[in-house]
């Protein structure tokens, strides 16, 4: 099992609760994926070029800058030790990083360089994906880690049968550690399988602690939605969910070499329709500073360039 890290094991979320408001106010990026050498997904990705350049907090760093955004949270998919060691060094050195979120699966050896990044106060949840949340022992064991560390635990998950019937029954534990559901919470693309992900979105919002990231809009099979389509379902998250609990990310740089970070940023905007800046201010970082307990701005370039990087 992953280390445990350096937050105080308070299990309560009291603190990250919908009726906290941080006194800092931070825009927030809250998913962003970085590495020096491109993981398998990444290179499998249907929509992605799959090359082997790296994507660096250095490159992210002055997008989020003249964007007015203050960090961004990392979300790893990979286990290697590798990618692991990589992204220990960078929270060492922290730019434009508010937090990390890591992958776990059942069986995976301790890792050395996630005990250091839990050592850096930036490791803020675990990351698993819908193979996991189908093994009832993986995903409660990995559910309660994260409820005594203090972590968030992240599932990203098809809309399958199994997948929701695991979100369900993880949702219903007696256990207090804010869930959340990146990409749209997998909403299917097309009609099969949007009734009971409907139903199942309806009941998870019933649970406090469960939290939506509106992503991927550039880079999932949502990007080809009519904007009418789009606002639909975002009107639908937010009259359940409400501005609260849920979270932009651009899934940065998922969208290129189509889509620039600034484009995620305009589809979301236009997808929220209009809204007062109060209600936008929740979704751009209030909500992922009290879920991710985020209580300053990270550290930024001085003079940062984008390296040829077609991605603002």
């Amino acid at each position: 099992m992953i280390p445990a890290s350096s937050h105080s094991g308070d299990s309560s979320t009291g603190d990250r609760s919908v009726g906290t408001i941080p006194e800092l106010e931070l825009r927030i990026d809250a998913h962003v994926c970085l590495w020096q050498e491109a993981p398998p997904e990444a290179r499998a990705h249907p929509q992605f070029p799959g090359d082997d350049r790296a994507y660096l907090p250095r490159h992210i760093a002055p997008i989020l800058q003249r964007n007015r955004f203050d960090g961004a949270i990392l979300v790893t998919a990979g286990t290697s030790e590798v990618e692991l060691a990589q992204i220990a060094e960078w929270a060492e050195k922290p730019i434009a990083l508010a937090g990390v979120i890591v992958a776990w699966k059942p069986n995976l050896p301790l890792s050395p360089s996630v005990d250091r990044l839990a050592n850096t106060n930036l490791l803020k949840g675990i990351w698993i994906d819908d193979e996991t949340l189908r093994d009832a022992a993986a995903r409660t064991s990995v559910y309660r880690y994260c409820a005594e560390n203090g972590l968030t635990l992240e599932v990203d998950t098809a809309a399958s049968s199994g997948a929701l019937n695991g979100l369900r029954a993880m949702a219903d534990q007696d256990v207090d550690a804010p869930l959340v559901l990146p990409h749209l919470a997998g909403v299917p693309a097309d009609g099969e399988g949007q009734v009971a992900w409907t139903e199942t979105m309806k009941q998870l919002a019933q649970r406090p602690q469960v939290y939506v990231k509106l992503s991927g809009l550039q880079s999932g099979p949502t990007r080809q939605w009519p904007l009418a389509q789009l606002q639909s379902l975002f009107q639908f998250f937010i009259q359940h969910f409400t501005e609260k609990r849920l979270m932009f990310g651009s899934d940065w740089p998922y969208s290129l070499p189509d889509h620039a970070w600034k484009t995620c940023l305009a589809r979301f905007t236009q997808g929220l329709g209009a809204r007062p800046q109060a209600f936008r201010e929740h979704l751009l970082g209030k909500t992922a500073m009290r879920v991710y307990q985020i209580s300053a701005a990270p550290p930024q370039l001085d003079a940062a360039t984008d390296e040829g990087l077609s991605s603002s």
